[in-house]
């Protein structure tokens, strides 16, 4: 008897009624504890999701800004002969495709990616190596004014490089 109490067993006819009533709760605790792990999975495949799409439409606003930002240059570049404008003095913008209005991280991914794509390294013949060569140098200058706020806005005002 002793052992039943300290097991939380009663003795006699009610023991299988306090038996059934603790297996009872165990399992209801049990499904309530199953039910809440299954809502913090659901809840965090959620918020994943919900990051996936926050991010593609991120991404596929910043491409349609550099397509809008790209047509308006060419558009205005055959509407004059000038290969500058007073908004983009020597054309860093323009370079990396993105509007002055760009955020760093705009500018920072529109750099990696020309980067990648401009890079010497990628280019085997000698002349696709030093157009590359070129092409990577005025990218990296675009993006060294471009991501520093105080050059950009010295930029932008048009005052020269320091």
């Amino acid at each position: 008897q002793v052992l039943r109490q300290k097991l939380g067993l009663s003795a006699g006819a009610s023991s299988a009624d306090s038996d059934q009533k603790r297996s009872s709760r165990l399992e209801d605790e049990w499904v309530r504890a199953y039910q809440q792990q299954v809502s913090k999975r659901s809840q965090s495949k959620q918020s994943s999701w919900q990051q996936q799409q926050r991010q593609q439409q991120r991404q596929s606003s910043r491409q349609q800004q550099q397509q809008q930002y790209q047509q308006g240059w060419q558009g205005s570049q055959q509407s004059s002969n000038r290969s500058t404008s007073s908004a983009d003095p020597k054309g860093y913008y323009q370079q990396l495709g993105v509007p002055p209005t760009a955020s760093i991280e705009d500018i920072q991914e529109a750099f990696r990616s020309l980067a990648l794509q401009h890079h010497p390294d990628r280019h085997t013949s000698p002349q696709a190596k030093a157009a590359a060569t070129q092409r990577f140098q005025a990218l990296s200058q675009a993006y060294t004014v471009l991501r520093n706020p105080a050059k950009r806005s010295a930029y932008d005002a048009g005052m020269p490089d320091r």
